[in-house]
C-alpha cells in the first residue's frame, strides 16, 4: 500500500512464524530494481522507497519458506 505508489511502497506481511524473505522488484522490461532480504516477524511491515523508479508497472516478487507471490505494483 498504497497502490499507485508515489514516493513509498509498504509491504505488509503477516505470518504465525519468523520467515527469512527475499524481496524483488522487477519493471515492465524484467529488469531487477531493487532486491533485498528480510526476516519477517508476525506482523511485519517493508518500506520501499521509490522516488528514484520511473513511473510505469512493476512487479513485486516475495520469496521463502512457502511464500511464492507476485503482486503488481504502480509507480507514479
Amino acid at each position: 500500500y498504497p497502490n499507485p505508489a508515489d514516493e513509498i511502497l509498504n509491504l505488509e506481511y503477516t505470518s504465525a512464524d519468523v520467515l527469512n524473505l527475499n524481496v524483488s522488484l522487477i519493471n515492465q522490461v524484467g529488469v531487477l530494481v531493487k532486491d533485498f532480504d528480510f526476516e519477517s516477524r508476525r506482523n511485519s511491515v517493508i518500506s520501499i522507497n521509490t522516488v528514484e523508479l520511473s513511473a510505469g508497472i512493476y512487479y513485486l516478487i516475495i520469496k521463502g519458506e512457502n511464500v511464492n507471490t507476485v503482486k503488481k505494483v504502480v509507480i507514479q
